[in-house]
């Protein structure tokens, strides 16, 4: 009998365990995305102890891999109508309206154009992933189709808002079981740290490269043309095209810039990447995501530089106040209707910006440009010999 007994409570274990298992099946994908999460935050734990440096590569792509993107883009692009045909086939398909004899050929035709670039994903909010990739990849897009690392496939992205002047873009798509990426402060970065850089180069998704930051703040390349905010981390880790968009991260898996663009004549690697860095694109990213516009606040100053000062005026006041600092940013004009009047006065030379030294204009514009709207920028600055902290709140610009 108790063998029977036995029996019994084993079978009705057995069956409550197979419907069990029945009705389960839909709750697998919530397991498995679980248990990857889990293996995501045990590996980010590791990453902070680990010595040996393969194993460290390893860690950062199982950390990072899961967030890239490759991102598929069709523009309509402006081209010269240069048809292949003969007068008497124009007419067929352009008649002549306005009886001059000749078919009316438009000068301009529309015409679609693919390429392909990567993105990161930086957050999931109720299953909308929010990627963060360059403008030159996603900007103008009519069509955009995301790839995830495990293959999946979604039609469904749309951009959110797009900056020219920093060349990003935030892209959002419907999708379940994915997972964002993890800021890094940018400013820790220093030359000579290890990084790895993630994307689609050539289309061949899931690739990563890794090498050295071989230089900090490079500016005035010509990448973003005269009004463009360059700032960028110069990176000796492979970047091919199809990289652009894709995250830079560090050793503890951090995204610490997004690629950008390489330097070479031919097109191809060279060893000279450039990648924004995340402070500047994750003020971006958030603005982007939520207003789908940027706002930047500005000094409302002329100014110059004080070590190759480009206005003759400039450098010959600085002379004058004999300031012998061999950096800052010289003031030489404050109009009445912008927000530095009564704070700044000409001839004051800021040296520093939120604790920050400033060594030319266009690392002033960059950290200003990079600070959320309605934040209050901390200025030291140096007038008739004496250091002065002055508070000013950049007040964002007008549109044109």
């Amino acid at each position: 009998m108790t063998a029977l007994r036995r029996f019994m409570t084993g079978s009705a274990v057995a069956g409550t365990a197979l419907v069990a298992s029945f009705f389960a099946t839909g709750l697998v994908k919530d397991v498995q995305f679980a248990r990857a999460e889990t293996k995501v935050e045990n590996t980010r734990e590791q990453l902070a102890q680990v010595e040996d440096l393969a194993t460290v590569f390893r860690n950062v792509g199982k950390v990072v891999e899961p967030s890239v993107v490759n991102i598929n883009v069709t523009k309509s692009v402006r081209t010269s109508a240069r048809l292949p045909f003969d007068d008497d086939m124009l007419r067929k398909f352009f008649p002549d309206r306005d009886g001059d004899g000749e078919p009316d050929v438009p000068d301009e035709l529309d015409q679609p154009m693919q390429g392909t670039g990567s993105g990161v994903i930086m957050e999931v909010k109720d299953n909308v992933a929010y990627i963060i990739t360059n403008n030159h990849v996603a900007g103008g897009a009519t069509e955009l189709k995301v790839t995830l690392i495990d293959g999946r496939v979604l039609s469904n992205a749309k951009v959110v808002g797009t900056d020219p002047k920093t060349d990003l873009a935030v892209v959002k798509v419907d999708a379940d079981h994915v997972m964002g990426a993890k800021w890094g402060n940018s400013d820790e970065l220093q030359k000579g740290d290890w990084i790895m850089a993630f994307g689609s180069p050539f289309g061949y998704i899931g690739s990563m490269t890794h090498g050295i930051v071989s230089a900090l703040n490079r500016n005035n390349i010509g990448i973003l043309g005269t009004m463009g905010y360059e700032n960028f981390i110069q990176v000796d880790a492979p970047i091919n095209p199809g990289n652009s968009g894709g995250p830079l991260v560090n050793v503890h898996g951090e995204v610490v810039g997004i690629n950008t663009a390489i330097a070479s004549v031919t097109g191809g690697f060279a060893g000279v990447g450039f990648a924004i860095p995340s402070n500047q694109a994750k003020v971006v990213y958030q603005q982007l995501r939520d207003k789908g516009k940027i706002t930047r606040g500005y000094l409302g100053v002329a100014i110059d530089d004080v070590k190759n000062p480009k206005n003759p005026q400039a450098a010959r006041v600085v002379k004058e106040i004999g300031y012998e600092g061999k950096d800052g940013i010289f003031v030489w004009q404050v109009p009445g209707d912008g927000p530095s009047k009564g704070i700044l006065e000409p001839g004051d030379v800021i040296t520093k910006l939120n604790g920050k030294d400033v060594t030319d204009v266009q690392a002033l514009r960059n950290e200003i440009a990079s600070m959320a709207p309605g934040t209050e920028a901390k200025l030291q600055v140096v007038r008739e010999g004496k250091t002065k902290d002055l508070p000013l709140l950049p007040r964002p610009r007008r549109r044109r």
